[in-house]
């Protein structure tokens, strides 16, 4: 990728309000780590976004995940 393209990308990305940058990237990139039963999540006087999740571990096992 060239230093051009490097940039329009980067400034593209830092356009993006929390929302899209959640739903069009965040998310995405959870499920391609296998993660599943996302769930994005907010309160109403809350400034940002948690997203919930779970991961099958090597054992079977599901694990859940919170990110903040």
């Amino acid at each position: 990728m060239s230093v051009l393209e490097h940039d329009k990308l980067l400034r593209k990305l830092q356009s993006l309000n929390e929302a899209d940058l959640v739903k069009r990237i965040v998310l995405p990139l959870l499920r391609t780590y296998d993660f599943h039963s996302i769930e994005p999540r907010h309160g109403p006087h809350e400034k940002g976004v948690d997203i919930l999740c779970l991961r099958q571990d090597e054992l079977g096992s599901s694990t859940s995940w919170q990110f903040r």
